[in-house]
Formats: structure tokens, C-alpha cells, sequence
């Protein structure tokens, strides 16, 4: 086997390969390209092989700041695209070696002898390079041949380099890819994950997983996966991605066209304008399903901060337009832009932000769902509106993004790891959002954290949240409950609830955290904790009660738990949340954005008044949820002390005046009964739809902590735990085997607890 490439076999070309993590490349007749918003792709090889009919093409994955002086160690982020090159390319290649253009003929010659084969090696296509005039019989000439060389002369100074023959570009092409250099993303990818591929005229997907792909994991030192690619000429470019990308350039330019539509006349009802910018963000989440736009809403677009290399870190504000004359006063060292926002001091802020770690690009499509609820005319969502603010970024690292990183700036930062002391000549996008969540702090207008990430590791959607002592941890882990309420997607036992002190390793997704030179970085050297994350930091700084971090996994989850419709409100769901199955289904954008509308509705549901709340099908209520909430295991304290939400009321007459019916006709609690069986959702029939269960919430009602994880009772019923010296011990609840005693309408039978006294360790 020899591999055939002149960016390996010149140096020059080598070192531009990697330094050049974006480009267009010919090897062989296929034409690679990376050239453009977040693209990523390293040296391209064509490899033969004797014993294969298919050629063999090698790409590395480009490590995070490739060519500079940060490259680090992640490399898990691949966008490239590949096509069958044209004559014109063929002809106009400046090769390093000799090179072998077919002659142009009418017909595809089926001789196999008679036919004119091609040679030729990779190389860069620069934009002014010379079309060559004769193409039929000329040779290219290597890189010494500017100087005054022959081509004669050439041939013999490189005998290794042996001409190899390809199959005539005119037919159909089939070639098989392998992606190394990656991270070790094994788990994932043997629990059925398959690379996102995007044809011609259709939206972005995951690859079949089919014999004729042939998809299969390279086993070795470096992790690498391969599959078959085929193509004919003129069929157009095919792309492949880690996952279903959305650039920079995507985002500024859905923003610009909310921004024309929504930004010139808040009161206006846009019919058609309004259902048209809807129908542009839903094709961003790949969704055929889009809600009409609300009316009498506020939206507006700053410039929160520039990235240093110059791009828009912007910031949105969605809420109910407002007649109020006081303008929002920035803190001074940031250039936030006009448009002026009314400062609404009445309402409490919730921020959320998305794509701090460039590569995770299912928070993204999470965000894109929430903001496409927030500008829709759903009950809820004008309740949002009307009772908070949303302050909403969506990149906090537009750098990263667009140079096709996985989790760093263009510094080689983790900037999710900085978030405790930030710079703005480093953290460009955190220093900014940290800087004006402290403002809104200390005015006591700050309510809700959220910041958006995917994961390779851990399935499911969940949160990581901070752990706390006191009646704060009811509201904390309460928003957890509702989240799985609201989405099917959402796992509450794969939440967990940490605290600064704990560690976090940086490789917990399988990343081997070296620089291009081997040698430890200092980021990589050591564990930073979790303190200099935004929701460690944000939690601790700010005061702030409810401050996550939502976790999507890239594959699929555990299990699908079916929701019932939200009270009065049948249709009103986007398609993701209308399931009848509990087996896992592959995580789409469209499930991802699911999982964005459900967080913003469970945020509804705990501090606001919710007509059609999904409490209303579960017989249950806000203060039976907060009263048997989540609470971290004894003797293990925190080094925060209790924090309480701000802006909201607390009180039990506070939470039960949410409950009490409004003055709405549709509002649920006015009408709700606890006997009224839930409606199927939209478009599906009685004899097809299977039976609903009851809300989830009320099935995982009871659970515990383990560690800083919470663990479903169902799980741990039989589990003895030995007492250890020191140990605490503490009453834990068993299930009971009179089977005169279950619960009525639970599939499971789920039998009353009884009191059994086991020991925790700590």
C-alpha cells in the first residue's frame, strides 16, 4: 500500500495543509473542499491498495487553531464537502507530479485499454492559477520547474513517486473515506451515531447506517471511521459533518431577516411577513412545521461585544412591546448598539445563551427552538412575554464557529472555563455576557440562567445544575421536573447537581488534551474544576438561584417518555413532541428545538401563570412539586449557601394565586377536572394511538440523590448499601408488595413506599 500526495510528500505543502484547516484541494478526481464558514479538514490522501477496486481516500480532522501557536488537542469537529472534478479543474491543476488529462471525447470510451487514464496528486487551487492552453498530452511540471527546469529533468530525481492508475472520471466513481486524527468518540459512534451527510437539493441528515455504506470504526492508536462515497461528474457536491452544522454566517443571516420583519412595527400583525420569518427559522431547524408569528412583541438585536477578529457577538431581547419611556442603561465599557431597549424593570430578566463551544451544535438548534416559540402567537408564549424579558445570545464564540473549531476561540480558550475571572482581551463573548449579567444582578432583576451545550457521552437531554441547601433547592431542581414534563426528549435521571468543589475532567468526552508539539498546555496540565463554568460562576457571583447548563446528546437517549397535549391547546405541539413509543429515537434538529420550547415552558410553569399547563393532566401542582423536589444527599454540604430566585414571589400564597383560574375563557385551572382523559395530539387517530400514560412527573415523583445524581426510585428499590465507618444513615423508602395497595392508572403498579432504615455512604 502507498499513498499518493504532495502535501505529505513536499513539506511546504505538508505544513500549509495543517495551517490551512479551510481550503480546496484536488487528489486524484475528486475534488475536497473546506472553504468556507466552519469547515474543517486536514491533509487529504489517495491511498492504493492492490486488493481494493474502490479508492481510498484518508482525512484528518484539523485540531482546534491548526497552523498557530494555540493548536490543541481537540479534534472532533469535521465539515468538508467533495465532488468529481470538472475538465476545467483537471486542466487548470498545477501538480507536483506528473499529471495525465484524459482527452475530451463525445463518448465514454468502453475499451478498457483504449482509454486515457488519470494521475495526479493533491494540491491547492489557487484563485488567479493559469488555465493551461493544450491540455490534451501536457504534463505538469513539479515545484522546480518555475526555476528553469525541464520536466525531463524532473522525472528521474523522484523514481519513488510511480504514476497510478484511475478509473475514467466520466462514469460513476466509487470511493471509500476514512476520517482519522479524530477524538476517541467510540462509545458514541458504537451506539449507532453516524456522521451527518447533506445532497444536493436535500437538508441535512445522518448517514443510513446500510450495507452499501459499509460504515465501520478504525481501531487503533487514533480513532477513525469509514464509509463509501459514491458520485459521477456533474451530480454536484456532497458535504459530511460531525454533526448537522449551522454557521455564522446562518445566523447572521436568519437574524437579519427577524430583524427586518419583527424589528419595524411592534404592533403590527404580520400575517404574512411575520408567518414567513417563522417559516425561515423553522427551515434552519429542518422542520415543516412553523406557528404563526405573535403580535404587539418586542424584538431587538444589539451588538453585544466584538470577537477579536472582529465578528458580532449580538444580543436579543424578546418580550411584550412595551409603551414605557425609561431606556436600558448598559454598563459603559460595553459597545452595545442601537437599537435602545426599554428597561422594563417590572419584568425579570432570563438569559440564554448558546455556542460557547463552537462544535455543539445541537444547543444551537435548542436555542433556535426556544426562540421560535418566544415569536409565536401560543398562549404561552405571549404569557412570556408579557411576564418576563428574554435576553437571549446566540453565539457567544461566533470565532470558533467560523473557523471550525470544536470547543475553543481563536486562542485555543475554552472560554467555558473562564467564566470566573474573564478578559475581554481573551474571552471576548463570556467577559461581555458576564459583565451585564453582574449589572442586572445587583439591580435585582436577574432570574434565570441557561446556557446551551451538546454532549458525546452521557445520552439523553439533561442539566447539570449546582447544588443547594435550603428551600433553594426546591426551585432549583422543581425546573428540572417540569422540563421532563414538557418534553419526552428531557431525562431527569441523568441530572445532576454538583457543586463548585467537585472536579470535572476535561477529557469526559473522550479528548486527548495535548498541543500539536505533545506537551501539556496549561489549560490541559491540570483540572480546573467546574468554578469557571457560567453556571458555577454565574450561580456564585451573581446570587442566582436557577443557573444550568443543558446537556443534548449528539445520538439519542435513554428512552422517550410520551407527554400528554398541553391542557386546551391540541396541535399546538411541533411534531417532536407527538410520540407514542418509548424506545429512543436518533436525535434530529427538530427533537433538539422540542427540548428548547419544553425549557422555556417549564419556566412558565414554576414562576408564572400557565393556562395550559401539562400539571393540570398530571393532578398534580406547583406546590406538591416544590414540596417533594429533589434535595442533596445528607452529610455533604455546599460551599454556596441557600440563594433564592429574585423578581418572583415565594410565597405559598404566591404559588397557589399561579393555580387560581385567570381571567382568560381557555384558562385550564377555571375548567380542569382530574378524571378528564387527555386528547390525543394532532393527526393521530384513536385506533392507532397508544394509550397515554400519566404525566411522567408523577411517576418519577419520588426520587433520590446518588452522589450529586438523581437516580429514579424504580432503580434503587432493592439496593442495600452496607454501612461503611462514618457512614450516615438515613430513611429511604422500599416498594411494598401488597398488591391491594397500588396505585390506580399506572401501567407499572407502582406499590405505596414503606419506611426500611440502610446506611449512605458518604
Amino acid at each position: 500500500m502507498r499513498a499518493m500526495d504532495a502535501t505529505l510528500l513536499v513539506g511546504v505543502e505538508g505544513t500549509r495543509a495543517w495551517s490551512c484547516p479551510q481550503r480546496r484541494v484536488i487528489v486524484g478526481p475528486m475534488v475536497f473542499t473546506s472553504d468556507f464558514d466552519s469547515g474543517n479538514m486536514g491533509p487529504v490522501q489517495l491511498v492504493t491498495d492492490a486488493e481494493q477496486e474502490d479508492l481510498l481516500y484518508t482525512i484528518d480532522v484539523a485540531p482546534d487553531c491548526a497552523g498557530t501557536p494555540h493548536a490543541n488537542g481537540y479534534r472532533s469537529w469535521f465539515f468538508f464537502g467533495l465532488s468529481v472534478a470538472e475538465p476545467i479543474e483537471m486542466a487548470s491543476l498545477e501538480a507536483k507530479v506528473p499529471v495525465e488529462v484524459p482527452v475530451e471525447r463525445g463518448e465514454a470510451l468502453e475499451d478498457e485499454g483504449d482509454s486515457k487514464h488519470v494521475t495526479c496528486t493533491s494540491t491547492c487551487l489557487e484563485e488567479g492559477s493559469r488555465m493551461k492552453a493544450d491540455a490534451e498530452g501536457s504534463k505538469s511540471t513539479s515545484s522546480d520547474s518555475a526555476a528553469g527546469n525541464d520536466a525531463e529533468e524532473e522525472e528521474p530525481a523522484k523514481p519513488e513517486m510511480t504514476k497510478t492508475e484511475l478509473p475514467q472520471v466520466n462514469c460513476e466513481i466509487s470511493v471509500v473515506l476514512t476520517i482519522r486524527n479524530l477524538n476517541n468518540h467510540r462509545k458514541l459512534f458504537r451506539d449507532g451515531y453516524r456522521p451527518w451527510c447533506k445532497m444536493p437539493g436535500k437538508p441535512w441528515s445522518r448517514l443510513p447506517d446500510t450495507p452499501q455504506l459499509g460504515f465501520a470504526i478504525v481501531e487503533g492508536e487514533e480513532m477513525g471511521i469509514r464509509w463509501r462515497h459514491e458520485a459521477s461528474r456533474g451530480s454536484g457536491t456532497v458535504y459530511y459533518a460531525f454533526c448537522a452544522p449551522y454557521s455564522y454566517l446562518d445566523c447572521q443571516g436568519l437574524l437579519e431577516d427577524l430583524e427586518d420583519t419583527f424589528s419595524s412595527c411592534p404592533s403590527f400583525s404580520w400575517p404574512d411577513e411575520g408567518r414567513g420569518a417563522l417559516r425561515n427559522l423553522s427551515k434552519s431547524i429542518n422542520d415543516d412545521w412553523w406557528p404563526k408569528a405573535g403580535t404587539d412583541l418586542l424584538f431587538r438585536r444589539q451588538l453585544l461585544n466584538r470577537s477579536l477578529q472582529g465578528r458580532r457577538v449580538d444580543l436579543l431581547t424578546v418580550s411584550k412591546a412595551s409603551g414605557l419611556k425609561e431606556l436600558e442603561v448598559w454598563p459603559p465599557d460595553l459597545p452595545c448598539e442601537s437599537p435602545q431597549v426599554p428597561k422594563m424593570a417590572e419584568r425579570p430578566i432570563v438569559f440564554i445563551s448558546a455556542r460557547v463551544h463552537p462544535g455543539e451544535t445541537p444547543g444551537q438548534f435548542v436555542f433556535l427552538g426556544i426562540l421560535r416559540f418566544l415569536l409565536s402567537d401560543d398562549p404561552r408564549a405571549r404569557s412570556l412575554r408579557e411576564r418576563f424579558q428574554f435576553k437571549l445570545v446566540p453565539m457567544l464564540n461566533p470565532d470558533g464557529v467560523a473557523c471550525g473549531h470544536y470547543r475553543t476561540n481563536s486562542l485555543g480558550l475554552n472560554l467555558n472555563r473562564h467564566y470566573d475571572k474573564p478578559s475581554p482581551h481573551q474571552h471576548e463573548g463570556i467577559w461581555a455576557a458576564k459583565r451585564i449579567l453582574s449589572s442586572w444582578s445587583k439591580q435585582g432583576r436577574l432570574l434565570f440562567y441557561l446556557d446551551l451545550h451538546g454532549h458525546a457521552s452521557k445520552r439523553g437531554c439533561f442539566l447539570y445544575a449546582n447544588r443547594m441547601a435550603g428551600p433553594g433547592q426546591g426551585w432549583n431542581s422543581g425546573f428540572a421536573r417540569l422540563c421532563q414534563m414538557n418534553s419526552p426528549h428531557f431525562e431527569l435521571e441523568q441530572c445532576e447537581f454538583g457543586d463548585e468543589v467537585d472536579k470535572e475532567i476535561e477529557g469526559r468526552e473522550g479528548e486527548v488534551l495535548r498541543s500539536a508539539s505533545s506537551k501539556p498546555t496549561g489549560l490541559d496540565s491540570g483540572n480546573r474544576g467546574k468554578r469557571g463554568s457560567g453556571r458555577v460562576a454565574i450561580h456564585r457571583d451573581c446570587r442566582l438561584c436557577n443557573a444550568y447548563t443543558l446537556e443534548c446528546n449528539y445520538n439519542k437517549g435513554r428512552a422517550t417518555r410520551p407527554i400528554v397535549p398541553p391542557k386546551g391547546l391540541l396541535g399546538a405541539d411541533p411534531p417532536a413532541a407527538e410520540l407514542f413509543t418509548e424506545e429512543p429515537v436518533p436525535y434530529a434538529q427538530g427533537v433538539w428545538a422540542q427540548v428548547g420550547e419544553a425549557c422555556v415552558v417549564s419556566i412558565l410553569d414554576l414562576f408564572g401563570h400557565n393556562c395550559h399547563s401539562r400539571m393540570l393532566n398530571s393532578r398534580g401542582s406547583l406546590h406538591s412539586l416544590l414540596g417533594s423536589t429533589i434535595r442533596p444527599r445528607t452529610g455533604r454540604m455546599t460551599h454556596v449557601k441557600d440563594v433564592l430566585p429574585q423578581g418572583v414571589g415565594l410565597t405559598p400564597e404566591d404559588i397557589a394565586a399561579r393555580e387560581r383560574p385567570c381571567w382568560r375563557s381557555a384558562c385550564g385551572w377555571a375548567t380542569a377536572t382530574s378524571s378528564a382523559p387527555a386528547a390525543p395530539p394532532r393527526g393521530a387517530s384513536r385506533e392507532a394511538a397508544a394509550p397515554v400514560p400519566r404525566a411522567w412527573s408523577a411517576q418519577t415523583s419520588e426520587l433520590r440523590i446518588c452522589g450529586a445524581r438523581a437516580v429514579p426510585r424504580a432503580d434503587v428499590a432493592k439496593e442495600e448499601v452496607a454501612p461503611r465507618p462514618g457512614s450516615v444513615l438515613r430513611r429511604r423508602r422500599t416498594l411494598s408488595s401488597d398488591p391491594r395497595k397500588a396505585h390506580r392508572g399506572e401501567s407499572a403498579k407502582v406499590r405505596p413506599p414503606e419506611v426500611k432504615l440502610t446506611a449512605l455512604a458518604h
